[in-house]
């Protein structure tokens, strides 16, 4: 019997080599069809694998490939102590990250994951992982978004690869949101 997450818990993250991320949807798969069968209640998070859409040219035919992204991110939905009991039981070789900010488990909530979520199932080029820390662009204007997909995150406007982007923390991650100009927004004191 599966327990599925409640909607209102948070999201942890752990980090694989990014030739191992693909082969995480099998291994799911492989634990959720041992769960189907448990006459006990075992937690099965939902799971997110940031991918982005390429274009790939074949000699004259240019075509859309679905690629996982090689930053080796895979979010798992769920509360800390169910993730880390999770892990322990099906995938002990894997751990959830650390916040660097804070040094305990990330935790993203529900609200920011989300428009997240949705913004790379629909736009995935638009979002660009970046290496500096969110203390790093302090100095740029603090605003949040009010209208669109991404309604109610909060970022700072920088402009990266020639593109006004909104650059969000997501636990203690930097990514760079492009083209935030079809978005309304306002500024955070």
């Amino acid at each position: 019997m599966i327990q599925e997450p409640d909607n209102n818990s948070t999201w942890g993250y752990i980090y694989r080599h990014p030739l191992r991320v693909s082969r995480f949807p099998n291994e799911m798969d492989s634990v959720l069809a041992e769960a189907r069968v448990s006459p006990d209640a075992v937690f099965v998070p939902r799971y997110f694998i940031h991918k982005t859409i390429k274009a790939v040219k074949k000699h004259t035919t240019v075509r859309e490939v679905e690629e996982i992204t090689p930053i080796g991110f895979i979010f798992l939905h769920g509360t800390t102590a169910q993730l880390r009991q999770f892990l322990t039981d099906y995938f002990p070789q894997d751990h959830l990250i650390n916040n660097p900010l804070t040094g305990v488990p990330a935790e993203i909530p529900n609200s920011q994951m989300n428009p997240f979520m949705q913004l790379i199932n629909k736009q995935p080029e638009r979002i660009k992982p970046l290496d500096n820390p969110i203390s790093y662009f302090k100095q740029h204007p603090h605003i949040r978004i009010t209208s669109g997909l991404l309604e109610g995150l909060e970022g700072y406007v920088v402009r990266v690869s020639g593109s006004r982007s909104l650059v969000i923390d997501i636990a203690g991650r930097s990514f760079a949101i492009k083209d935030i100009l079809r978005e309304a927004w306002e500024t955070v004191e």
